[in-house]
């Protein structure tokens, strides 16, 4: 996916490209708004982190953060047709496609979890 136009610092870094998939009815999984979202989102970043030797990864549950804003989010869901903003969850990561599809494949043997 690609946003060119965002004010994020994090995209600034990749030129507005990012990679992502998108959790079917997850939604809230990666909240920052409860305890156990919030514990459940930090768990698997840090896994992420010490797995891949990197800074881990983002989602939509998060935004607005990182200087994305409220209309990233809508365009990021526009922009990947197949996720629902009101139920789905899209997992973003900005890192080249090689290590990006290794993250993905990694979350989701270990979250157990059907993407698209």
């Amino acid at each position: 996916m690609l946003l060119p136009d965002s004010s994020s610092r994090i995209l600034a870094q990749t030129d507005g490209m990012l990679h992502g998939f998108c959790i079917r009815n997850g939604k809230g999984m990666f909240s920052k708004e409860h305890d156990v979202s919030r514990a459940f989102g930090r768990k698997w970043c840090d896994r992420v982190r010490e797995e891949f030797d990197c800074a881990g990864f983002f989602t939509t549950d998060e935004l607005p953060r990182y200087g994305l804003t409220t209309d990233d989010s809508e365009t990021l869901f526009l922009l990947y047709r197949k996720a629902d903003i009101n139920t789905d969850v899209l997992v973003l990561i900005t890192y080249e496609i090689g290590l990006a599809q290794r993250i993905r494949a990694f979350l989701v043997a270990e979250l157990n979890i059907g993407i698209d």
